[in-house]
């Protein structure tokens, strides 16, 4: 369906995808937009980066700037964590492929349709790197009504969505596991130390 070696552009037929996938993602992960939408982000955008290269992870809040979290992002990166979580943690991220926001449960073209708390608007603030969301995952504060554990089952639906239409080979799913394994492991350690 896809040719990995040209960039691709969103297609009706892609979108019916991300749909489908989106459909799962509501029946069988709860929460997901409630603490595990950076987890989701990071999965999808490590999925689809080679085929749709022009995708980046976005942020939106309606509290703080991207650089006051890039700044707390970049103090553990130069200096190490001091085991404790910080806020690293907008409201929301999604990832934008062309003119489409995509989170675990919805897509957007609009920035005003982007799912907001009651009487809080969030607002587009920019991006994030794939290693500054890696980084925020660890060592970030994160909502805790997402339960975590659900990762596989998300890197599971992506990855039955994603696979059969997508030039994915096995081993980008297996090493966004292993990743996903990991950043879960350190942020749970912490987590473990503080309460």
């Amino acid at each position: 369906m896809f040719s990995p070696s040209k960039p691709q552009t969103i297609t009706k037929e892609f979108l019916i995808i991300i749909k489908n996938m989106q459909s799962d993602m509501l029946d069988e992960v709860h929460d997901l937009n409630y603490g595990g939408c950076g987890y989701f982000s990071l999965m999808f955008y490590n999925a689809i980066k080679d085929i749709y290269p022009e995708a980046k992870i976005v942020a939106f809040d309606s509290y703080e700037t991207l650089e006051y979290y890039k700044d707390n992002i970049n103090n553990v990166i130069n200096n190490g964590h001091n085991g404790y979580l910080h806020d690293m943690a907008p409201s929301h991220l999604l990832v934008k492929i062309g003119k489409y926001y995509i989170d675990g449960y919805e897509y957007f073209t609009d920035t005003s349709d982007v799912p907001h708390q009651p009487g809080k608007r969030w607002t587009y603030i920019g991006e994030y790197s794939d290693h500054e969301l890696e980084v925020a995952l660890m060592y970030g504060n994160w909502n805790s009504d997402y339960d975590k554990s659900q990762n596989k089952e998300v890197l599971r639906i992506i990855d039955k969505y994603l696979s059969p239409n997508l030039p994915l080979r096995k081993s980008i799913i297996e090493k966004i596991g292993i990743k996903i394994r990991k950043i879960y492991k350190s942020n749970k350690a912490i987590l473990d130390r503080e309460y």
